[in-house]
């Protein structure tokens, strides 16, 4: 009988182990495996599109949305519920996101000597590039343009902690020229924070890469040939970068209309004179340690031209160009002394 019970406990004792070892080996296996799924979502914010593409162990659809819909809740002229919405109507009341985005527009209007101004709303909307499609004034109107500069200017607003303060009511804000750009480090932020070492975030264009594509190689992004496109569909690349990098592109060749005169007329509006930038700069692509700066830095050397752009991109710590000009129906090329590293060879 004690042999039995002896014999019956040794059975037990070795079933036992053998199912804690296969729980300890099904853990460590569970811990170790890589996360081999990379998953793409995409969708439409900001007015525009998003493709985002990450190596994770979960579908991160939901947080990304949710994400994204904090920042357009927050920056999107387009949305009346929107921070922004409000405070062009009259508030004074800020958020996080958009205090944030704020700083960095007061950062980079007085890097480019107020070349990106997002008090520039008022003079969008005159020439036809805001929430409506129709011009309302051309070159001639001289007087419309100056009235409506005396309530544009960054300086005539202030941050009295997160109280919003504009010294003319009639002022109004438009933060397009750098809202994707953050929207894509927000997201970014996000995927950070869940150990997500290997993603892509492209939001209308602005860009974030970081780690390595399904295939185990660096991002590669394209820059595209600026050709008349109002439609978006031309995509001939002009040259190819890879790497871990925020970047952000402007240009004057897809939105754009001819006026009575048959003047050409770019959306980007020179903040300082009123009237769209006339200069001979056709794309700016602007890599920077966030894609807020890019974004950002990229409007306002659209805004101040070939020779002023790159001479202030030389002086920013992190911040690199590519920048493409016409001379006489010729496409020309000239980038910062650091851009190079990312260029790929076609």
């Amino acid at each position: 009988m004690a042999l039995s019970n002896t014999k019956n406990t040794r059975t037990i004792i070795t079933a036992i182990s053998m199912v804690v070892a296969i729980v300890l080996l099904a853990t460590f296996t569970k811990c170790q495996t890589p996360r081999e799924q990379y998953f793409t979502n995409e969708g439409n914010v900001f007015g525009t599109t998003y493709h985002i593409k990450y190596q994770a162990d979960a579908d991160l659809q939901e947080a990304i949305v949710s994400a994204l819909q904090e920042v357009d809740n927050s920056l999107s002229v387009f949305n009346p519920q929107s921070t922004l919405s409000a405070i062009n109507e009259g508030s004074t009341q800020t958020d996080a996101h958009f205090r944030t985005v704020y700083n960095k527009a007061a950062e980079i209007y007085q890097l480019s000597e107020g070349a990106l101004d997002i008090t520039v709303s008022p003079l969008i909307d005159a020439w036809g590039f805001g929430k409506s499609d129709k011009p309302k004034i051309n070159a001639q109107n001289q007087q419309v343009i100056d009235s409506i500069l005396t309530f544009v200017g960054f300086s005539k607003t202030h941050l009295n902690g997160e109280q919003f303060v504009k010294d003319d009511p009639r002022i109004t804000l438009n933060m397009s020229a750098i809202a994707k750009g953050y929207g894509c480090d927000i997201v970014a932020a996000l995927l950070d924070s869940k150990g997500i070492a290997n993603y892509m975030v492209e939001i209308g264009g602005e860009i974030v890469c970081k780690g390595v594509n399904k295939d185990g190689n660096k991002w590669r992004v394209g820059i595209n040939t600026p050709e008349d496109d109002p439609q978006g569909i031309n995509h001939e690349t002009q040259e190819i970068i890879e790497g871990n990098l925020a970047l952000a592109t402007s240009g004057s060749y897809r939105q754009f209309y001819d006026d009575e005169n048959g003047i050409r007329r770019s959306h980007t509006i020179d903040p300082r004179t009123g009237a769209p930038v006339t200069n001979n700069l056709l794309s700016v692509s602007i890599i920077a340690n966030d894609c807020m700066t890019a974004d950002g830095l990229a409007t306002a050397c659209m805004v101040m031209g070939l020779d002023a752009s790159l001479e202030m991109i030389e002086k920013i710590e992190g911040a690199e160009c590519f920048l493409i000009y016409d001379i006489e129906g010729e496409h020309l090329v000239k980038q910062s002394s650091g851009f190079g590293k990312y260029l790929v060879n076609k």
